[in-house]
């Protein structure tokens, strides 16, 4: 409950939304609970993210026939990906 209730708080709008991966496109965290555990792994952009060698990084990409910025951060200590949209 912490956890959801701190990626919660760093939403800066109700249109943008935290998510957590880990290094294989398992949701760890997901604004919609019912895709907790789900492998998003063959998401275009997860994949871009999976494969980008990257700690950080943003890029423009559509989801859901929506134009989105997306940016994320590696935490290498926990071996998850925070992905803002």
């Amino acid at each position: 409950m912490f956890l959801k209730n701190l990626i919660s708080s760093m939403s800066v709008s109700r249109e943008s939304a935290v998510l957590i991966i880990d290094r294989e496109g398992t949701i760890i965290s997901h604004p919609n609970e019912s895709l907790f555990c789900a492998n998003i792994s063959n998401e275009p952009y997860i994949r871009d993210i999976l494969s980008s060698g990257r700690y950080s990084g943003y890029m423009e990409t559509w989801i859901n026939n929506e134009k989105y910025l997306v940016s994320y951060t590696l935490s290498s200590r926990l071996g998850w990906i925070f992905i803002s949209t």
